[in-house]
């Protein structure tokens, strides 16, 4: 004959849990409490970029559309003021050396030149919003190059150098491009060396 008491419920742990002191419940009930608690503060949701960041990512995509920009106002109006400054200042604006080839004009080759720059700035901004690790050292590299190169373009002179001669504001224009290269490399070297010196992160 079956035993009465089990006839209605099975005994199981749910079971046994109800039928448990009130007080031993409450205690277990904390308990898990806190350890969900200790679980979900340590590591908050990811919020926006530093300020930092932003503003670096900011600087790409920016640059990406002005050499977008004017690489296609070379091929659309390439007879036009914009596009004749543009071919005095392609050696400040490019850095690497952009020649006539033979049977295609200087401002094609300039205006694929500037597309070029525009992919490059524009994957450097992809990779910060991807939040992808080789942000940090591609942009640092980046801007040190750039740093040397508006460098040998300031000083070629007084060292005798042989460099391009600059056009009427091209000057202005590296002063500008180096101070905001020196920004992002100074932040972002800023970041290195405090990483270095605070706790190691996790790989």
């Amino acid at each position: 004959m079956l035993d009465p008491a089990n006839r209605w419920r099975p005994v199981t742990t749910e079971y046994q849990e109800e039928l448990a002191p009130p007080k031993r419940r409450s205690l277990r009930d904390r308990l898990r409490k806190k350890r969900g608690a200790g679980k979900a503060d340590p590591a908050p949701a990811e919020g926006g970029m530093p300020a930092g960041i932003l503003g670096i990512t900011w600087f790409y995509l920016l640059s990406a559309a002005a050499y977008f920009l004017s690489g296609s106002v070379l091929l659309s109006f390439p007879l036009s003021d914009f596009a004749y400054k543009v071919m005095r200042h392609s050696h400040a604006l490019i850095p690497f050396p952009v020649r006539q080839l033979e049977n295609v004009p200087f401002v094609n080759v300039l205006a694929e030149s500037l597309f070029i720059m525009a992919v490059v700035s524009a994957a450097v901004a992809v990779l910060w919003i991807a939040h992808s690790r080789a942000a940090f050292g591609i942009t640092l590299c980046y801007a040190a190059a750039w740093l040397v190169r508006n460098a040998f373009y300031l000083v070629a002179g007084r060292f005798g150098l042989s460099m391009p001669p600059l056009a009427p504001g091209a000057r202005t224009w590296l002063l500008l491009d180096s101070l905001a290269e020196a920004l992002i490399f100074g932040y972002l070297a800023l970041h290195l060396r405090a990483a270095r010196s605070g706790p190691k992160l996790r790989s």
